[in-house]
């Protein structure tokens, strides 16, 4: 008998689902050989048996099959064929029972064509569909208690990295990804720069997404749109809708707005400022021309104040050369000479933000971060009580021991103890974050990727990477001056 392996596991089910697939197919494998089976095709699928338009493995078994390449279907069970709606499980069994295909499964082969083995089958998947409305009920009433406690259950996004800490899903800063989101909002408010200028700029600096693909404007718009980088979490924007494949806006309602656990990227004044932008539909001014000085608008006359431009020099080997607009104010200078000297300071910064971040490390705050650490894992301990005792309480409401009056009192009382306690833990966990953490340590990454890719930048792009470090330099050069004497005070951001 020719049979075709069907495989399918629930991202949802557990940790490793790859890894219990693979189980699966070690068990129907030892099987098909023990009963005289020849395996024609294996399909397996990591996905909820929920939606069959989503199960593109079931798909391409249901084309198959009229092809009469195989005798049966071989599967773990029969709700591995789908948990879904009535609708889709009728649209499989129309198509194995039209072409006469069996489902084996290991505790019995099932004949659609016979009447009580189709009664039978349609009974066990009224129950597979019956046990995957109270599991989706259960894990969602679990997840929105989870994000009202302020962890985070989704895939983490660009600059973070999916953690448990105590216990609780959150997420951790990603430092190589976040030193990029915090530039990417500094260049569309501080630099109005446009979505396509970043993701070029980004693209020129090699960085890319969690994916390996290029950041490219709706990935950048997505980024700024994004609450999870000011430390909130935002749950219920959009839902899926029973026969539509994407997802609908809900409304701001019965959106769930959370202080999460984890530690925000940028401030909440920078992404203010974004969101406003965009609610304006600000475009920046379009450049078509060339940049030639990639010190635009950084270089500043320390004498009157004015900002440094280029002009065009005769000398063919100083072509360009960096020029107070003030007669009679700074002698000029080589644009080249000029960038070679901040270049050999940004270096300078780098090493002293090393030493920095060394002597912060070095620095003795063992005593007091090890008793507002006791007073972290105190409150900890605690909240896991109360999360217990909610369970706990939940259990009695269901099996109804506790009527609505004393369930909410006591579900009341729970829930402003947590929220003390939260209160709490957030004040301690800032304290002791303050205490540890260096605004060095986070520019550190940043300023070795402008080291390691300036050379092979354009003007523009250097400009736009130098304006993330750099705030304003000062220029000051007499007018009896060697030609590589020239004083120079860079202020960095």
């Amino acid at each position: 008998m020719n049979v075709a392996i069907y495989l399918r596991k629930s991202r949802a089910d557990e940790n490793n689902p790859n890894e219990t697939l693979e189980k699966h197919k070690e068990i129907l494998l030892d099987y098909a050989n023990e009963n005289a089976l020849a395996v024609i095709d294996i399909y397996e699928e990591v996905v909820s048996g929920g939606m069959l338009y989503n199960r593109f493995e079931m798909l391409k078994l249901l084309d198959n099959i009229p092809k009469g390449l195989y005798d049966a279907v071989l599967c773990i069970d029969l709700d591995r064929l789908g948990r879904g709606s009535a609708a889709d499980s009728e649209r499989i069994f129309d198509v194995l029972k039209k072409y006469n295909i069996k489902i084996i499964t290991l505790k019995k082969v099932y004949d659609l064509n016979n009447e009580y083995d189709e009664d039978y089958s349609e009974f066990e998947m009224f129950m597979a569909r019956k046990e995957l409305k109270f599991i989706t009920r259960r894990m969602n009433r679990g997840r929105v208690k989870s994000i009202n406690d302020g962890c985070f259950v989704s895939g983490a996004p660009f600059g973070y990295r999916n953690a448990v800490i105590n216990r609780r899903h959150t997420l951790e800063i990603y430092e190589p990804e976040a030193k990029y989101v915090r530039m990417i909002f500094d260049m569309y408010v501080n630099q109005n720069q446009g979505l396509t200028a970043i993701s070029r700029c980004l693209e020129s600096l090699g960085v890319t997404s969690k994916k390996g693909t290029p950041l490219n404007r709706s990935t950048i718009s997505r980024i700024l749109k994004n609450h999870t980088y000011i430390g909130k979490i935002v749950w219920n924007k959009s839902k899926t809708v029973k026969g539509q494949k994407s997802q609908v806006k809900t409304d701001k309602s019965s959106w769930l707005y959370i202080d999460g656990l984890h530690k925000p990227i940028v401030s909440v004044e920078i992404f203010n400022r974004a969101q406003e932008l965009i609610k304006r539909g600000r475009k920046p001014p379009l450049n078509h021309g060339e940049l030639k000085n990639p010190l635009a608008g950084l270089v500043k006359c320390a004498n009157c104040g004015k900002t440094m431009v280029t002009n065009t020099s005769a000398e063919t080997t100083e072509r360009y050369r960096l020029i107070c607009r003030t007669l009679s104010c700074n002698k000029s200078s080589a644009l080249s000479i000029v960038e070679n000297k901040i270049f050999e300071d940004i270096e300078k910064e780098l090493s002293q933000l090393e030493i920095a971040v060394q002597q912060n490390h070095d620095k003795d705050i063992s005593g007091k971060k090890a008793v507002r650490q006791e007073l972290i894992n105190n409150i900890t301990r605690e909240l896991k009580r109360l999360d217990t005792q909610e369970s706990r309480l939940y259990d009695l409401f269901e099996q109804g021991i506790y009527d609505d009056n004393l369930f909410s009192k006591r579900s009341k009382s729970i829930n402003e103890r947590k929220n003390q306690l939260k209160a709490a833990l957030s004040a301690a966990r800032k304290k002791i974050n303050a205490e540890a953490n260096s605004d060095a340590e986070h520019e550190i990454p940043l300023f070795l990727d402008i080291i390691k890719n300036y050379n092979r930048l354009t003007p523009r792009e250097k400009n736009t990477v130098l304006k993330n470090i750099i705030d304003h330099i000062e220029y000051r050069r007499s007018k009896t001056a060697h030609r590589d004497d020239i004083y120079l005070k860079i202020h960095y951001k």
